[in-house]
């Protein structure tokens, strides 16, 4: 049905949520399938993983039987020094009842071989919270030892394993909405490796990495620390996973692991897999306010661009991602591009590295109320988590103010609510913003949201957000149709205005299973339990 092949989809963009909550997103880095051994030639353990040839321990699936990104299998160099426990002794094997990674519902039409169906329905034997792994992010440190004790049981990789290899083998040549059919198992698969890496020490390396240097930009990371076996490793492992999020981010992420290799000494490939998502389609001959600005100077970045034009740099990006391969502090764009400007600002704020939301809010000058980065700049994360992870990525001019610029269709000036849109989707989930209200019929399932205020029409924000008006009807049904949209709006209200790709799947019915237990009686007493 369509909705499983909306959510098989499902992944993530970007952007924008990085997880960890700390100012440099990319020393959030970690492997688990790490098996080294002895002798400075570390070979793969039997224990694989989905990381088809990161160094030393990042492995693949069976080539020989599965269609699936392959990629030249090598080694790290002794001197990297990124020993790491064996990953069968991070913890014991538990007892877990498990879920199911699709529903037989979810499947059931869309046309696959039974045994294709059989696989993709067996039961993961893993922690409940692997199960939110399917979303594409940064894992985060779980705080609490005995969490990521039993998110990391050995059992649950083995399962992860298991259910990926008989998908891979099962459902060989078929594909579920573009996708390879093992996506949502290759997410949880590759998100387990990189919550689960353990220093040599013991410690998982999210807690080891939570406790470095806090800095604006990686290339102020202190030596000690970026060419540690934790950051080096993890960083690696995400580099050669096509279920990474670093795959969404080619360039970006291979320039600095080319930076972390030539200031730690090592000397491996720097290729970096393509995402195992569809191609999406090329819209960069779009412009929602049809207003354009070409450079002039190769000096110019995102951020003086978007100072220039009073826009934030993360919608600079978001508005020219078929035409800027990046935007991060001090990337230069080439003299003679020609961008998009997407809707504007009241005012914008250049983040400094020892801010947050809370201290730009608080400082009275900036004239904010509590929550308004957070509801002008989405990206940042629920509470402002990955402000600076945020930042990093799509440069450090942020909106002060809703997105209100004008709209310009200049090929059917008679319907104000169609605009040039781009793609209206994302894969990156974010939580209304706080104090917004959410009507009953608009969808959770969403990256980007618009709060209304009085003077509001339907027209001027989808203009604003560069949505069309039928898939703002679509995802906040409660506006009715397109007559009654803007006597509909209520003020303080959240309406979404770039729905994540699944939004329209059903949530996964959880299957438990329980014990049962069987009692003997004697003399009316019970004697036995089992």
């Amino acid at each position: 049905m369509d909705s499983s092949i909306h959510r098989i989809v499902w992944g993530l963009f970007v952007f924008f949520s990085f997880a960890f909550g700390h100012p440099n997103h990319h020393r959030l880095l970690e492997q688990h399938h790490d098996d080294l051994k002895a002798q400075g030639n570390p070979k793969l353990s039997d224990d694989e993983g989905i990381f088809a040839n990161a160094p030393a321990a990042l492995s693949g699936v069976n080539k020989a039987r599965v269609k699936n990104p392959s990629f030249n299998e090598y080694e790290m160099t002794k001197d990297a020094q990124l020993s790491v426990a064996d990953p069968l002794k991070i913890s014991g094997k538990r007892e877990f009842s498990g879920f199911l990674i699709h529903q037989p519902d979810d499947i059931d039409d869309l046309g696959l071989p039974t045994v294709c169906q059989a696989a993709l329905t067996k039961r993961v034997l893993c922690d409940w919270e692997v199960e939110s792994f399917a979303d594409l992010d940064y894992r985060k440190s779980s705080r609490a030892r005995h969490r990521a004790d039993s998110i990391c049981d050995a059992g649950c990789g083995q399962s992860l394993r298991s259910w990926y290899d008989t998908v891979a083998a099962a459902c060989d040549g078929q594909t579920i909405g573009g996708s390879l059919p093992m996506l949502l198992g290759g997410y949880m698969w590759a998100a387990y490796n990189e919550t689960c890496l353990k220093s040599e020490s013991g410690d998982y390396c999210n807690d080891v990495i939570a406790k470095f240097t806090r800095v604006s930009h990686y290339t102020e990371m202190p030596l000690e620390e970026m060419c540690s076996a934790c950051y080096a490793k993890r960083f690696a492992t995400m580099n050669y996973s096509p279920y990474s999020l670093h795959s969404l981010y080619r360039e970006v992420s291979k320039e600095q692991l080319e930076y972390i290799y030539s200031k730690c000494g090592l000397k491996e490939p720097t290729q970096i897999p393509s995402s195992v998502l569809p191609d999406q389609e090329n819209t960069s001959l779009h412009c929602g306010t049809d207003e354009w600005y070409t450079t002039s100077d190769a000096k110019e970045t995102c951020n003086s661009v978007a100072l220039k034009h009073s826009v934030s740099s993360a919608a600079l990006f978001n508005a020219n991602q078929y035409r800027l391969s990046k935007c991060y502090n001090g990337t230069t764009i080439g003299a003679g591009t020609k961008l998009c400007i997407p809707p504007r600002c009241p005012r914008t704020y250049i983040l400094r590295p020892d801010e947050n939301c809370f201290s730009i809010e608080y400082n009275r000058t900036n004239q904010l109320q509590f929550g308004d980065i957070e509801l002008y700049n989405p990206g940042v994360g629920s509470d402002c988590f990955h402000l600076h992870e945020f930042a990093f990525v799509y440069g450090t001019v942020l909106c002060l103010g809703p997105q209100l610029g004008q709209y310009n269709n200049s090929t059917n000036s008679a319907d104000t609510t169609t605009p040039q849109v781009q793609n209206p989707y994302t894969y990156n989930k974010i939580a209304p913003p706080k104090g917004a209200k959410l009507p009953e019929g608009t969808t959770e399932r969403c990256g980007g949201w618009h709060v209304a205020e009085k003077a509001d029409t339907c027209a001027r924000i989808c203009a604003a957000a560069g949505i069309h008006i039928d898939l703002l009807l679509e995802v906040n049904s409660d506006l009715g149709d397109a007559q009654k949209c803007s006597d509909n709006l209520a003020a303080g209200n959240a309406y979404c205005v770039r729905p994540n790709y699944d939004w329209k799947v059903p949530f996964p019915v959880r299957t438990e299973v329980k014990a049962t237990y069987y009692f003997t009686f004697d003399a009316g007493q019970p004697t036995k339990a089992t």
